[in-house]
């Protein structure tokens, strides 16, 4: 019986971790030691450090970090360039078709670049979210915030 109950634990933990990885493609695709993520009573923080430089958003809200994760994932694909979109989860699904279908709201555009556009200017019109970048300088961790609505247009995107 005991041992029953131990397997079920185990299958039951495997299959929350598997929803887990498919619900915050960014540790996917990004690796779990590039990417924080942290929500906590008051606020969502999402952090990528691909070296000794960090991006990190914030956002308040004591369940901002869905938002914030799927922000974060459009933002490095459109405005940092990463080569993301075509990235498939376990379920044969892309990652970033999956964040625009749930995002999308009254966006639409002629392409998917166009729509998911849309969504990251509509994304950061609705929720305040705050950027900063982190990095080592001198052997001091220096944190500066920047303009999240400014480093959109920046990349072309209102």
């Amino acid at each position: 019986m005991r041992g029953g109950v131990l397997l079920l634990l185990a299958v039951m933990a495997l299959s929350a971790w598997g929803g887990e990885s498919q619900r915050w493609p960014l540790k996917q695709v990004f690796g779990a030691n590039n990417v924080g993520m942290v929500q906590t009573s008051r606020q969502a923080i999402v952090e990528h450090c691909p070296d000794d430089t960090c991006l990190r958003f914030i956002l308040e809200g004591r369940d901002a970090l869905p938002v914030l994760h799927d922000f974060a994932f459009l933002y490095l694909a459109l405005v940092e360039n990463y080569d993301v979109e075509n990235i498939k989860g376990p379920d044969g699904q892309r990652y970033f078709a999956a964040i625009l279908a749930r995002r999308k709201g009254t966006c639409t555009g002629p392409d998917e670049a166009a729509l998911a556009r849309c969504v990251l200017a509509t994304l950061v019109e609705r929720h305040p979210i705050q950027g900063y970048i982190s990095k080592m300088d001198e052997g001091w961790r220096r944190t500066t915030p920047f303009d999240v609505k400014a480093a959109l247009a920046r990349a072309g995107i209102r």
